[in-house]
């Protein structure tokens, strides 16, 4: 009888040590986030660069989830940034948010944090802390460390020629004054970031016609070679 009393107790703290175990893993393991470090480097003459991290939400529920901004090292006079979780962006003075994270299987969404430079060369660390405000232990954090050097110089893969473009503002379409010499490849972003066009523009034709005619506005133009070299970065505007 003792031998079974005390396999009876053993067995009821190791329950209660499982259950509190399992509580504990619950309570940190809601969503995840992909990275802790996210290191990026741009020439100061970019526009706008941008990196994230990916968030997962682990559970079968909608999670009610807050964001938090700081800086490990300060953001530099001459820069800004925005956030960017879900279809939500904010810009420099909001620090914090709450946001909800879908209860879809296989979801996975985004936290982007975008910089912009303003032609200066420096560094900065920011961090954003994502956590349940009701239960701020179940929660993670990453931190952007972006860093630009000195302007690329935008000329063409020609040595010595420096390409221009019209019209600039333009419809859905651009020319360059001279054509490339090797194929290369375009990306065309809005302020936010986001691709909103694409394509290849082969060796010799010195026109782009965009197959998604952005909306009016202000947009970046992206030139890379076969490298993944950035060789062209122009600013375009829209007008229909």
């Amino acid at each position: 009888m003792r031998f079974i009393k005390y396999t009876y107790k053993t067995l009821f703290i190791l329950i209660l040590f499982s259950v509190g175990v399992n509580n504990k893993i619950h309570a940190q393991t809601s969503f995840s986030i992909s990275d802790s470090l996210k290191t990026i480097t741009f020439p100061s003459n970019e526009f706008v660069f941008y990196t994230w991290a990916v968030l997962t939400n682990n559970t079968n529920t909608d999670l009610n989830l807050r964001w938090v901004r700081s800086y490990v090292t300060p953001l530099p006079a001459t820069w800004s940034n925005q956030v960017q979780l879900l279809d939500s962006i904010y810009t420099s003075n909001v620090d914090s948010a709450d946001f909800v994270l879908p209860a879809i299987a296989g979801f996975a969404d985004y936290a982007l944090i975008f910089f912009y430079p303003n032609n200066t060369v420096a560094s900065c660390r920011a961090r954003l802390d994502i956590f349940d405000p009701l239960n701020p232990s179940d929660g993670g954090h990453v931190t952007f460390w972006a860093t630009t050097t000195s302007p690329t110089d935008i000329s063409t893969v020609q040595s010595n020629s420096v390409i221009n473009l019209y019209p600039n503002p333009t419809k859905n379409n651009i020319h360059f004054e001279n054509a490339f010499s090797e194929t290369v490849h375009w990306k065309l972003y809005d302020l936010k970031g986001q691709i909103v066009d694409s394509g290849i523009l082969i060796a010799g034709v010195s026109n782009i016609n965009f197959n998604n005619a952005p909306h009016d506005g202000m947009y970046i133009l992206k030139l890379q070679n076969s490298l993944d070299e950035l060789i062209y970065n122009r600013k375009l505007q829209f007008k229909n």
